[in-house]
């Protein structure tokens, strides 16, 4: 596959157009998010890799072009940059052309695949389950803005500076829980993370007060939040969808582990 110059992103817009899932594809192809392209052709592709910066790629397109020059992008791009993460994710359609196309190309590296959903937001939904809940003893919700990588990710110019809204539960210095936009968004949609940080002080509710901060703040500013979790992961869907969000979505993930 040929990679494609920032200002050529928009040849592949048309195999990454519909579905939540691909939304931080889009987000890429618009330059909103960092990240690089691959296609089988420059002038008119028929099959693409969409690489946002970090662990994630999403494929789309002709399996037969996808077979023939999937690992050659793996091997020659993906894993030299994530030689110390040495983890790798790519989202594809539940077609089983492409699931069969992508597992051919990289069979020497184990490829295990596990499906996941998206979630989409409700307001009124969430307005009729929102609940008022006590905050825990020395504990405060805070506002924040913080960088759109992490510090482990490549930092493409152009980017460094970019900030995504978080709300924190913290208690002094401790970060219990928050709630973030992860800066995969585009024409008014965001996806959002969620995460309670130490095992001990799960199943408290955590969680449910840091969405909803962040929740509130997306109904004022106008954002459609995306809720994306594993098909495994029921504490997490269930959060969702006590939280206003809807499933829209499933599609196979396959997962790359290498040393």
């Amino acid at each position: 596959m040929d990679e494609l110059r920032k200002p050529d992103f928009w040849r592949a817009r048309g195999l990454f157009a519909s579905g939540w899932w691909l939304l931080p594809a889009r987000a890429v192809l618009a330059g909103v998010y960092p990240g690089r392209v691959f296609v089988d052709d420059q002038a008119s592709p028929t099959a693409a890799l969409v690489w946002a910066t970090g662990r994630w790629a999403y494929v789309a397109g002709a399996a037969a072009a996808l077979e023939a020059e999937l690992r050659a992008v793996f091997v020659g791009a993906v894993q030299p940059t994530l030689a110390a993460q040495q983890r790798f994710e790519i989202y594809a359609a539940a077609d089983f052309a492409v699931l069969a196309a992508v597992e051919a190309a990289l069979a020497e590296f184990r490829p295990q695949f596990h499906l996941e959903q998206t979630f989409w937001f409700d307001a009124e939904r969430y307005r009729a389950a929102r609940r008022a809940i006590e905050l825990p003893d020395g504990a405060e919700i805070v506002a924040a803005e913080l960088p759109l990588l992490e510090p482990s990710q490549p930092q493409p110019r152009g980017y460094t500076e970019v900030r995504t809204l978080a709300f924190q539960l913290r208690r002094g210095d401790d970060l219990l829980a928050q709630a973030r936009l992860n800066g995969f968004q585009l024409d008014g949609a965001a996806m959002i993370d969620v995460a309670t940080y130490a095992v001990a002080e799960r199943r408290r509710g955590y969680a449910r007060l840091v969405t909803q901060a962040l929740l509130d703040a997306c109904i004022a500013r106008g954002i459609r939040p995306v809720w994306e979790t594993t098909v495994q992961n029921r504490a997490s869907q269930r959060l969702a969808r006590t939280s206003g969000f809807v499933p829209v979505e499933r599609y196979p993930v396959c997962e790359l582990r290498w040393t």
